[in-house]
């Protein structure tokens, strides 16, 4: 028997519509890194006191963390977004947006490519974390070495036991609440990750860290945008040896916030 389709709700009251990635149905969870596009503009908002639930005088739709450059919409504003280099570029949608930062200078040169502009303002929201949640995750060093893996990492990492192979590792799932693998990654003096967002949170709260490219599931664009948008190039390990070694003798980065703060969209709310 054919199902009707279910009717859609129209917005009751204009506000602004905050476009994130989320993992198909079959996965049954989240993925934490594409969480955080709610939870540091929400942060953001709670620092004027305002939230995404409030009424505003124009809506608008507004692309923040990740590698959702294509989710876009035409005139949709951007803060902090990246591209995905698997998608072609007849995916993207939309002639103008409102770019008030990028994650990194490749979406920015992609953007130009396209006759739009964007201020050179650089970085992932993610890296706020710790700005944004005051003392609410100090790191601990309680264990040695976390590894977050991409969620499409997961089903290799299983299969071929990286895991167990290196002793005293611990496996950090992506597919939790956000404040959940936060508090997961703070506890661990050092970080190896295929999670782009296992760097980010790691380098956010001054954690060493390395990514590490097990498979070539994701390519390499978006960790290129993120490290050459904080000043660097991308700098990888094809197995957890190697990336033990990197991870501990990289400089400890430091990333300067203020002109991504700065860039927030705060007068689409009228703040």
């Amino acid at each position: 028997m054919l199902q009707r389709p279910k009717p859609t709700v129209p917005d009751l009251y204009p506000k602004i519509d905050l476009e994130y990635w989320k993992p198909a149905a079959h996965y049954k969870a989240v993925n934490f890194g594409d969480e955080l596009s709610r939870v540091v503009v929400e942060l953001m908002l709670a620092r004027k006191g305002a939230t995404l639930a409030d009424a505003v005088a124009r809506p608008r739709h507004l692309v923040s963390v990740g590698s959702v450059l294509h989710l876009a919409r035409e005139g949709s504003v951007i803060w902090g977004t990246g591209l995905h280099g698997s998608m072609p570029e007849e995916c993207h949608h939309y002639r103008q947006l409102d770019v008030r930062a990028t994650r990194g200078p490749i979406t920015r040169r992609f953007l130009a490519q396209r006759g739009i502009s964007a201020p050179e303002v650089y970085g992932d929201p993610g890296l706020l974390a710790a700005h944004l949640t005051g003392d609410r995750f100090a790191p601990t060093g309680e264990f040695e070495v976390g590894f977050v893996p991409n969620m499409h990492d997961l089903p290799f990492l299983a299969q071929a036991k990286v895991i167990e192979q290196h002793p005293g590792m611990r496996l950090i799932n992506p597919l939790r609440a956000w404040n959940e693998v936060i508090a997961d990654i703070t506890r661990h003096k050092m970080i190896l990750a295929s999670s782009l967002h296992g760097v980010v949170i790691a380098e956010a709260f001054g954690i060493p860290a390395c990514f590490v490219r097990l498979t070539e599931h994701e390519p390499l664009q978006k960790y290129e945008d993120y490290f050459e948008g904080t000043g660097r190039r991308l700098r990888y390990a094809a197995s957890i040896g190697d990336g033990l070694e990197m991870a501990a003798t990289e400089p400890r980065f430091k990333f300067d916030s203020d002109s991504l703060i700065a860039s927030f969209p705060y007068d689409l709310w009228n703040l």
